[in-house]
């Protein structure tokens, strides 16, 4: 059997959202599978195959939000720092904050701490 054999025996498309879900085993909900002691990452694996190569430096983001999908239309090739900014952890949804707890607009009264931190000028925070 070869990997690209393989890798369709463990996708299971699904038709509302596009996405072509991974069955096989996962690790952190992210595809994975081994062929003749290889491992393959399986939505890497998919954007490979479909899409051709992963530039250097860049990582796979899943556009669905979905780690479990494999389709290729739905994987992006970007930097860290926007496949972070696009997901829904706490530095992605404290990025999409526009004012501070006090309600100062960050363009205006904002800045950047030497620790990488947003801060309000008028507030001191």
């Amino acid at each position: 059997m070869t990997p690209l054999k393989k890798f369709w025996s463990l996708v299971e498309p699904e038709p509302n959202s596009g996405c072509w879900l991974w069955m096989g085993t996962s690790n952190r909900g992210y595809g994975t599978f081994t062929m003749q002691g290889t491992r393959f990452i399986a939505h890497r694996f998919s954007y490979e195959q479909f899409q051709g190569p992963i530039p250097d430096g860049l990582q796979i983001d899943h556009l669905c939000q979905m780690p479990s999908c494999v389709n290729p239309r739905h994987l992006e090739p970007v930097t860290s720092k926007v496949n972070i900014l696009r997901g829904v952890g706490p530095t992605a949804e404290n990025a999409k904050k526009l004012t501070c707890p006090n309600g100062h607009v960050y363009s205006e009264y904002g800045f950047l701490r030497p620790t990488g931190y947003r801060a309000c000028r008028p507030c001191r925070v």
